[in-house]
This record gives structure tokens, C-alpha cells and sequence, in this order.
């Protein structure tokens, strides 16, 4: 095995998490009272069925993907509390909920936290002389939302679907990722939160693909879903852990 150079890191739900907080200001507005702790869990419940929307070839960035992306949310939230948030409750809310998430200020606005322990793993992980890049599917305007969260300066390089013009899976934008991070497919693993779209994609591209499940849903065969055969892990910091013990394992 090729010595680790390069860890290259999907943005949402990755190094980046939304503010549940105000998601669960916005869902008031439209009618429904949920908990942000409820809309916690319910996200990475959510990745499952859009991963499997995602599998017909659908763009990330597409109008019926955040449709579809918000839904299983809210789906998912309504499985967890299904006293206070009935489904019928939690569809009909659909349409006043999207215009709010579909106006770009406030998607910036929602994607602005960043999860306990990134940055001190980032900061290890650059200590320990690993490249590190972001490969995002994004609008273009992903280096901005690094900066608002004070975690730009970590990186290597930052390669956004909407600024180099193709989006993962397809294998270019990780050849892309690699060109800038000065080091071959064997030498750099990619980490991200959905299966088809990350794992998938850096598999073709010729990387070692870990992906983020926090909560074990993508093993439990009693959601329904194709359990993924690929190596996953619950958080970055977790992952920059193992890599770091499998280098000095080398050493």
C-alpha cells in the first residue's frame, strides 16, 4: 500500500453541517414544531433515500434534488416523533418550507457550522504532512462558506463542482483534485456522506473511499436500503484518528 498523502473531504455534512437551530426555525414557519435535536438525526436518515435518488443519475445541485433531499428529511423526522409530527403533517409543509431553503442567502446562511473536533483534526492532520483538499458539489461558492466558517485556511486546495465545471461521481473532478494536490490516486483517500455521489465517484478515480455514518444507518438492513460494501467511519476526527494509527503503523 502506497504511504497516505492527500485526504480529500466532501463539505456538507462533512467539515460542514447545517444549524439545525434555525432549520427548525424555518420549519415554524411553515407549520411544523421540530425539535432541532429531532432534525439532528433525521439528516443522516435523510442521505439514505436521496442516495437512492441520486443512483438514477440526478444532479446534487438540481432543483428536485433539494425537493427530494428536504422530504426524506422531514419523512425522517416525522419516524422519530411521530406523535407531534404526523407524515401528512410533515408533506404538506413542503411546499412554504422550499422557497425558504431555495433562496441562496439562505442556504449559505444554513450550511455554516462546523462539527466538534474538525478543525482540531484538520489541524493534525496538517501536521502530520497530509495534503488536504475539499471536493464539493457546490454552486461555486463553497471557498465562501470555509471562510464564514474560519476553516478555509486548513486547506490545500478547494475544488468546487460549480467553479471546475463537473460534479462527483464522475471521476474528473477528483483527477482534478489530484492534479492539485500533487499526488496519485493511491497515495490520497476521499471522505463524504453519500455513498453513490462520494464513495462511488473516488472509487472510480482510483482512491481509498471511507464514508461518514454516524449513526450505523447505512448497516441496518431494516431501513430497506442496499447496505454499501465500503469502508465507513462516524466523524472526520474519528477518521483522521485512524489514519494517522495505520501510518505509524507503517512507520
Amino acid at each position: 500500500m502506497n504511504r497516505l498523502r492527500a485526504l480529500f473531504l466532501d463539505a456538507g455534512n462533512t467539515i460542514l453541517a447545517m444549524d439545525y437551530g434555525l432549520l427548525s426555525r424555518w420549519a415554524s414557519m411553515a407549520g411544523l414544531l421540530i425539535e432541532a435535536e429531532i432534525l439532528a438525526r433525521a439528516e443522516p436518515m435523510a442521505r439514505l433515500t436521496l442516495n437512492q435518488y441520486l443512483r438514477e443519475g440526478a444532479s446534487t445541485e438540481a432543483g428536485s434534488t433539494l425537493s427530494v433531499y428536504a422530504q426524506a428529511i422531514l419523512d425522517a423526522a416525522s419516524d422519530l416523533d411521530e406523535e407531534t409530527l404526523p407524515l401528512e403533517r410533515a408533506r404538506a409543509a413542503l411546499p412554504t418550507l422550499l422557497p425558504i431553503l431555495q433562496d441562496s442567502s439562505n442556504w449559505d446562511r444554513l450550511w455554516s457550522r462546523v462539527p466538534a473536533g474538525v478543525p482540531e483534526a484538520l489541524a493534525r492532520a496538517k501536521q502530520a504532512g497530509l495534503r488536504l483538499v475539499v471536493v464539493s458539489n457546490s454552486d461555486g461558492g463553497i471557498d465562501k462558506k470555509l471562510a464564514r466558517a474560519r476553516i478555509d485556511h486548513y486547506f490545500d486546495a478547494i475544488v468546487d463542482s460549480g467553479s471546475v465545471g463537473v460534479e462527483k461521481p464522475d471521476p474528473r473532478i477528483f483527477e482534478i483534485a489530484l492534479e492539485r494536490a500533487g499526488c496519485a490516486a493511491s497515495e490520497a483517500l476521499h471522505c463524504g456522506d453519500l455513498e453513490v455521489v462520494d464513495v462511488r465517484g473516488a472509487e472510480r478515480a482510483g482512491l481509498r473511499a471511507v464514508l461518514l455514518d454516524p449513526y450505523g444507518d447505512w448497516l441496518d438492513t431494516k431501513l430497506g436500503f442496499e447496505v454499501p460494501t465500503c469502508e465507513t467511519v462516524s466523524d472526520v476526527p474519528t477518521l483522521v484518528a485512524r489514519l494517522l494509527a495505520e501510518s505509524d503503523a507503517e512507520a
